[in-house]
């Protein structure tokens, strides 16, 4: 198991929980979590204590051993204090231990656990793991030690196997979870499912709650749709003999024990708290030896630290001092003259994560409400329709005449770009993250389910489908007669216009970037989750050069045919010539997930810093900015001196440039 991490979120009361992780050595090291939220102020003294209990009782040995001596002290707090019963029942109480690919937890009934698969959400959770129920039986059993019995205080549970990408979100109820829902959804479990920054995921809820979430390559054929252990998906329930220890112990036989214990890291912290993560081999040692060539280009932050010592970065061009010019030219030209001033925003019922197109003079992009909408670039609106789903697929404009949109259920439409009126639609059924592309006159679709498509852009028939891995995130890049794709689980693949492959590598680590081509360089570029940046060859697939960074890259890469622009999950931008040397880099703060727009002098870039920052394209300066309302997934486009965005607290933005006074 892969990428496990344990998260708090929601940014009211953060102090309102007691939470305790400590993670692993090595990857199948123990991972130990413990969460309690009082559901009632008054008893956070009392909770405290069993807290503490939690986490200094002895783990040696099985999980089973650990889980039986906790439930232990509260049978006899119990017996002491029979009101810690509604304590208990109202509170929020979660225990957790993974070894391996085992996860066992522990965990108050009233407790509510929203699941979300990485595709599509699933309401029944039972189907997920093995339920231990204690329910009440016969013989030497002691009903009278308090009204509500231990089994129906908490259950056990275990998850084992489950392949693919899984997060859990456990809310107080299930009235809590059926009113967050959809923020659970677009703030979450949206757009990434990997670990948010160091403050936790801040999302406008009333309480701070814990999620989990893992990754998990599929082991062989005995998983089912979207990797489940179909073995697994069993409920059992479990008499309670001889007192509430001998219940405990019963539940347990169906628990395989863990593997010996290992030396533990201990890790305290009560907003992020994540394990480590397994490594793999970088994109250098993904190719064999007769592609290596003496004298490769292989460059790392640190030596671009130690070259910025030793030489002074270029400054900027001078900047014109002509005084009658357009404002074209004076981004063009002289970036650092410029500023930047809202124009205008609208506000939609969910995050607007599509990146917009200009299409037949609008404005059109996507929004997670699952309407296409249409603007003039003063604000004017056009149009809108409705696919039914949530959009995040960017729209894509096809000679003026036709925009084609698409959505998280897999629903495709062609539409007339001046009215919205409908060409034809189609569905694939799958869930569509990945932008669209063109190759000749057909339409190329990548869905989660890892499926390649090639639709007809005269009355979206399928012509045909190609399966190239776990999930297409990133978007399809179309150049002359070729196509090249990446996949989540890793793969970076060219195709030709028929779907054949004509070649396929590991760069390193999971790719969400969308990769560039450069045809007169002969190479394709692209960020990955390893922490590289890596320029391979069109031809052949061979590496010709690779940057390492400090976080992993997600966002997509830019050229101007002079350089290439990215940025990556610390908030980093980079500048890098043709060759793969590294010009600048600057720091714009948090994650950059979008892909850079180069004008001229100017490079524009959308981060979850909440901003939309103007760079000097030569220097690496910044040279303005302009905050918005909250993180920013969608990549901005230019149109008659504006630029045009959607931020995920649902607005849709478009910013002035102006020129400085």
């Amino acid at each position: 198991m892969k990428k496990t991490a344990f998260v708090c979120f929601g940014n009211k009361e953060r102090d309102n929980a007691f939470v305790y992780n400590e993670s692993p050595r090595n990857e199948n090291g123990e991972e130990f979590f413990v969460f309690i939220l009082p559901g009632d102020p008054a008893w956070s003294g009392r909770l405290r204590e069993f807290f503490r209990i939690a986490i200094s009782t002895s783990r040696m040995g099985s999980a089973k051993s650990y889980f039986i001596r906790f439930l232990s002290n509260i049978k006899e707090r119990l017996k002491e204090e029979a009101d810690l019963k509604n304590i208990f029942s109202d509170s929020m109480i979660l225990l957790l231990i993974k070894r391996g690919n085992e996860i066992y937890f522990l965990h108050n009934r009233e407790t509510n656990i929203v699941h979300w698969d990485g595709s599509v959400q699933k309401e029944d959770i039972n189907r997920l793991m093995l339920t231990v129920e204690l329910s009440s039986g016969h013989g030497n059993e002691q009903p009278d030690l308090f009204d509500k019995s231990l089994e129906e205080l908490f259950l056990l549970r275990r998850i084992s196997s489950l392949s693919g990408r899984h997060s859990l979100i456990f809310t107080p109820s299930a009235e809590f979870a059926d009113r967050y829902r959809e923020l659970f959804l677009n703030s979450v479990f949206f757009p990434s499912f990997e670990v948010p920054d160091a403050d936790g995921v801040n999302v406008e809820t009333d309480m701070h709650l814990p999620a989990i979430h893992w990754n998990v390559e599929k082991k062989d054929d005995t998983t089912g749709e979207n990797g489940l252990d179909m073995r697994k998906f069993r409920k059992l329930s479990i008499p309670l003999a001889s007192g509430i220890i001998a219940a405990a112990l019963a539940a347990f036989i169906f628990f395989w024990p863990f593997a010996d214990n290992q030396d533990k890291k201990n890790d305290k912290g009560n907003i992020l708290l994540s394990a480590g993560d397994a490594s793999r081999k970088t994109g250098s040692e993904k190719f064999s030896a007769d592609k290596q060539k003496p004298g490769k280009n292989i460059y790392s932050e640190e030596s671009f630290e130690a070259e910025k010592r030793a030489e002074r970065i270029p400054e900027q061009n001078e900047i014109l001092k002509t005084q009658n010019i357009t404002l074209q030219e004076v981004v063009k030209n002289a970036g650092s003259k410029i500023k930047l001033k809202r124009s205008w925003r609208k506000k939609f019922a969910k995050p607007v994560t599509s990146s917009p197109v200009l299409c037949a003079q609008n404005i059109i992009f996507g929004c997670r409400d699952g309407f296409l909408y249409s603007f003039s670039d003063k604000g004017d609106f056009k149009w809108k329709y409705n696919l039914g789903e949530g959009v995040g697929s960017s729209p894509l404009c096809f000679k003026e005449e036709k925009v084609i949109g698409c959505d998280y259920q897999g629903d495709i439409v062609c539409l007339d770009p001046e009215n919205g009126e409908i060409l034809w639609e189609n569905s694939i059924e799958s869930k569509i993250i990945s932008s669209l592309a063109i190759i000749k006159k057909s339409l190329l679709v990548g869905t989660m389910a890892g499926d390649l498509y090639s639709i007809s852009l005269d009355d979206g028939g399928i012509g045909w489908k190609k399966h190239l891995g776990s999930g297409i995130w990133s978007s399809i890049v179309t150049v002359k007669d070729y196509i090249v794709v990446a996949t989540v689980d890793g793969n970076l693949i060219k195709l030709d216009s028929k779907g054949k492959i004509l070649w396929q590598i590991e760069p390193g680590g999971e790719i969400y970037s969308t990769p560039v081509c450069l045809e007169k360089e002969n190479c394709v570029v692209v960020g990955t989750n390893n922490k590289l940046i890596s320029a391979f060859s069109l031809s052949d697939g061979s590496l010709l050069w690779q940057y390492t960074v400090s976080s992993k890259v997600r966002g997509t890469p830019a050229t101007d045919g002079k350089r290439i622009v990215i940025g990556t999950d610390d908030g980093k931008v980079y500048s890098f010539n043709m060759s793969g040397r590294i010009l600048w880099m600057q720091v714009i703060g948090k994650a950059v997930r979008s892909k850079p727009l180069i004008y001229g002098k100017v490079i524009f870039i959308t981060g979850y810093n909440t901003k939309l920052t103007a760079i000097d394209i030569d220097s690496g300066n910044i040279i303005d900015t302009f905050n918005v309302e909250s993180p920013i997934y969608s990549s901005p486009l230019y149109f008659n001196d504006r630029i045009f965005f959607g931020s995920n607290d649902g607005h849709f933005h478009s910013i002035d440039i102006v020129q400085k006074d």
